[in-house]
């Protein structure tokens, strides 16, 4: 219990849940108004916002930048927790697992269950890359 960082993985946590969700929102607000996302005809909000986040462009962007900020979110807890920087790492996505699991009892979204696994295995992955980024800038260098 004492290789892992609370502060460091609480520090990771929310900045990984609150930057990705920020960045995924503007990058698929661009995808939208650029034309990469067409309408189908939805006429209610809510239709036109689920047909947005169902198209192929936004799950990519979503999961593109969602991944570059787990990895950032990784290196920050690593950071913080200064030890077993690879643990601290992985454990930084852990608000991400709960938000998909708090998704899937609210109902799901009607994704694949391709896409539910990689949202569970994919984050813990990507912090641990983050982890292993700031272990490897510790390690000294020898020429």
């Amino acid at each position: 219990m004492k290789r892992i960082s609370l502060l460091g993985i609480l520090v990771g946590g929310i900045f990984d849940i609150f930057v990705s969700g920020i960045l995924g929102v503007a990058v698929v607000l661009v995808l939208t108004f650029s034309g990469w996302i067409p309408g189908q005809g939805a006429t209610d909000v809510q239709g036109r916002v689920a047909e947005i986040m169902s198209a192929p462009a936004a799950i990519v962007a979503t999961f593109v930048t969602g991944g570059l900020v787990s990895i950032a979110a990784g290196y920050i807890a690593a950071s913080i927790a200064k030890r077993a920087e690879l643990l601290n790492g992985a454990l930084s996505s852990i608000f991400c697992v709960l938000q998909g699991l708090y998704f899937i009892a609210a109902g799901g979204t009607g994704h694949s269950v391709g896409y539910w696994a990689a949202e569970f295995i994919l984050p813990p992955l990507l912090g641990l890359s983050g982890g292993y980024l700031k272990q490897r800038r510790l390690v000294p260098r020898t020429f």
